[in-house]
């Protein structure tokens, strides 16, 4: 089989506004896969007829496969396991790449043969005005970049078909951080990944996106599985006598619970208590009030670019004292 093949995977959720941009800049690529596979998760609007009309534009290059266990991870294994490529171009239905993406990897592919996964940065643009957001980097140090979020993203990376295989794929019970997961496994199965600092992906962010994950349930479940991702990290750094990883890795699990604490209190009561007796040893106030000031800066100045969001900051940061003082007394007593 020829070592350059490459399966597009798109999982479809109700995608009938932004299904045409991903799957067009499929079809746009000066070198396209040799497989589409457009994988229908429980849509209830148009985004089965938009497939459909895609499988009878493109039959030998696009196929409709049905997913009914809900979730992107669900709808991903769901593809990969038909998949006839050596690699697997992954691409959720409102992301794009740039035109020349495939090709470039590819060359990539023919400098080291023997690659497993190939990480590339990605630009997150608003899904509302195209406006600039901010780059998903990628760094050298893959323990930093596992540690930082910086070895790209599902869409901007390129995966082996057989290493996904190796590991079993993508966990379904994931929902948020599922790309880190994947590539733990990856780093603790020893294989080879290359980094492309080239960017060809783009990724939209939308407001509903942003809002729900503000909701408490969701935010509690996002920082859960963030949690969860970094004891795991946390354990691979001791089991290789990585010590030098572990109090950067205390200082992001700290930093997560922080912030949740200060964005909605201890609502998730329990789970948040035996996640601070596991790790919480004692507070760290200066890492705890950077955290608050972060999250003020963060979520509550809109426009960064203009000189008033000093005054905005301040104004936000003295506003949410209060809450500051709560979360502060919860972690004393929590101790």
């Amino acid at each position: 089989m020829d070592q350059m093949t490459i399966t597009a995977i798109i999982p479809v959720f109700n995608a009938e506004n932004t299904l045409h941009r991903a799957v067009d800049s499929l079809l746009k690529q000066t070198r396209k896969p040799e497989e589409i596979i457009l994988v229908d998760n429980n849509s209830s609007d148009g985004s089965l007829d938009i497939m459909t009309g895609y499988k009878e534009k493109y039959p030998n290059l696009i196929n409709i496969l049905t997913e009914k266990k809900p979730g992107a991870n669900a709808a991903r294994n769901a593809g990969i396991r038909i998949a006839k490529g050596v690699w697997i171009q992954l691409l959720d239905a409102d992301d794009e790449l740039m035109p020349e993406k495939l090709q470039h990897q590819t060359k990539m592919i023919s400098t080291y043969p023997d690659a497993d996964l190939i990480i590339a940065p990605a630009k997150v643009l608003s899904g509302i005005d195209y406006t600039f957001v901010k780059t998903i980097k990628t760094n050298p140090d893959f323990f930093i970049g596992l540690i930082n979020s910086q070895m790209g993203i599902t869409s901007s990376n390129l995966w082996r078909h057989s290493a996904l295989t190796e590991i079993g794929n993508w966990d379904e019970i994931r929902t948020s951080s599922q790309e880190y997961f994947t590539m733990l496994e990856f780093v603790k199965k020893g294989k080879n990944i290359i980094i492309d600092t080239s960017l060809h992906t783009i990724v939209y962010e939308y407001p509903e996106s942003v809002s729900k994950s503000k909701l408490p349930e969701r935010e509690w479940s996002i920082t859960r599985s963030k949690l969860i991702y970094f004891e795991k990290l946390q354990e691979f750094f001791k089991e290789n006598s990585k010590t030098s990883m572990l109090p950067k890795m205390s200082e992001k699990i700290y930093q997560n619970l922080y912030a949740y604490l200060i964005n909605h209190g201890p609502d998730q009561e329990g789970e948040l208590k035996k996640f601070l007796n596991d790790h919480h040893q004692k507070l760290n106030p200066k890492l705890f009030v950077v955290t608050y000031l972060h999250q003020v800066y963060a979520e509550k100045v809109s426009n960064k670019k203009k000189f008033t969001k000093y005054f905005k900051f301040f104004y936000e940061a003295i506003k949410g004292l209060n809450r500051l003082y709560s979360s502060y007394q919860y972690l004393q007593s929590a101790r």
